[in-house]
């Protein structure tokens, strides 16, 4: 869960014709597997039951113990779950850059392209 965020809206915070694409009552999630280094992005667009998803993999850029660690995302595929439809969306893919800096188990601090949001773990909250 995002408790704070600073610089431009996140994709979960996108607005469209002045109604929200994604309200607060949806969730947006990242999932990430030390183990197998694999990364899920979701956001809810109605409910747990309709979502869009971004699905690949991720590493540290480098050793270096010094934090915040960058790292980068290496997203392969998507898709979109939604009105009784499951469609792969083969435009969502690529790489990209992002910093973290875990405070805890449960709390972090992520920054992309200049934006910053504080995140808690929602089994913490």
């Amino acid at each position: 869960m995002v408790r704070y965020t600073r610089g431009q809206p996140f994709l979960w915070n996108v607005t469209w014709g002045g109604s929200k694409l994604v309200n607060k009552n949806n969730a947006a999630s990242q999932d990430f597997d030390p183990a197998s280094r694999s990364a899920t992005n979701m956001v809810e667009l109605n409910g747990p039951d309709s979502f869009i998803a971004a699905y690949g993999s991720y590493e540290p850029v480098d050793d270096s113990p010094v934090l915040p660690k960058t790292i980068r995302a290496n997203i392969a595929s998507g898709r979109l779950v939604a009105w009784g439809l499951d469609l792969p969306l083969p435009f969502i893919a690529g790489t990209g850059l992002f910093d973290v800096l875990y405070i805890d188990d449960s709390l972090r601090i992520f920054r992309s392209s200049n934006r910053f949001a504080v995140q808690i773990r929602k089994d913490a909250l």
